[in-house]
């Protein structure tokens, strides 16, 4: 199927989506609040504040975490982009480091995934060989 990409408001695309998609979905067709693109991951990456990160990243109320995943899982932004972005702007702390390191491990489990595929979801040890799994730039070996 090809979509049409000329329509130019968001109620539009909407709209469009939602009779084109008709049947692959449940419940009322409404679009996503997190807007997609490269722009608006920019903003959203500018916007993100990693100040006090590492003590509210897992607080729902305070909402310490980055919205950065939709525009890293579809590749609007790349992780070392983040990472340098985080770095030049805000420098090495303890909230940085962590960031750094929550990124490291985004990186991890997307290779462990895309070795095991659905057996991630499964009780599996990694075999004992040299893996050479990358992260970050970083090559680790298995030892």
């Amino acid at each position: 199927m090809q979509l049409r990409t000329d329509l130019t408001t968001r109620e539009e695309q909407a709209a469009y989506l939602a009779e084109a998609l008709a049947g692959l979905f449940q419940g009322p067709a409404q679009p996503s609040p997190i807007r997609g693109g490269r722009r608006a991951a920019l903003r959203r990456l500018r916007a993100f504040n990693v100040h006090h990160y590492a003590r509210t990243r897992n607080d729902v109320v305070q909402r310490g975490v980055s919205m950065l995943s939709p525009y890293l899982r579809h590749g609007m932004l790349s992780l070392a982009e983040v990472r340098d972005s985080i770095l030049g702007r805000f420098g090495i702390t303890p909230d940085t480091e962590k960031f750094v390191n929550e990124l490291a491990w985004r990186a991890f489990w997307q290779l462990v995934y895309a070795h095991l595929g659905d057996r991630i979801h499964h009780d599996t040890i990694l075999s004992r060989q040299n893996t050479k799994l990358v992260c970050l730039g970083v090559v680790y070996h298995q030892t």
